[in-house]
């Protein structure tokens, strides 16, 4: 065996060998840089995908906070019938029981936090109140419920 063979052995198995083995000072990488560009062609449909979730998530999400939004101003709406109905029976001197003042007073706490939530004024609401929280505090110093 000559120097040549040795020299084209050597060459070939360094050749061979730079196959497998990166040299860290050489900056061109060829096959980390074949391997980055076929994962990046392999993913990039995943990330359009990816990205239409996304979209459709944040359309369901607002769809989901209007849904709530309306279902609380369902809500306050029906307890706000409710202490009118309570407000005008006690404007025609209809009698109630205490526990019905304590179903209204529970419900104006739950119309208060969906007040509060919803971000919006009550309005005449809170004169009604007032007057069924006045013929209240005469029935019970009276002690003149139904």
């Amino acid at each position: 065996m000559g120097i040549g063979e040795i020299m084209a052995a050597i060459a070939a198995g360094a050749g061979l060998l730079s196959v497998f083995v990166e040299v860290s000072k050489i900056k061109i990488n060829p096959w980390s840089s074949l391997f980055k560009w076929m994962g990046r062609n392999m993913t990039e449909e995943v990330k359009e995908e990816l990205k239409e979730v996304k979209k459709e998530q944040e359309r369901i999400l607002e769809k989901q906070d209007a849904l709530a939004r309306q279902r609380a101003i369902d809500a306050a709406d029906a307890i706000k019938a409710e202490v009118f109905r309570f407000y005008n029976e006690c404007k025609k001197r209809e009698r109630h029981s205490e526990a019905e003042f304590n179903h209204i007073i529970q419900q104006n706490k739950k119309y208060e936090s969906l007040v509060e939530w919803l971000k919006e004024p009550n309005g005449v609401y809170e004169m009604e109140y007032k007057y069924i929280m006045d013929i209240y505090a005469k029935c019970q110093k009276e002690n003149d419920f139904l």
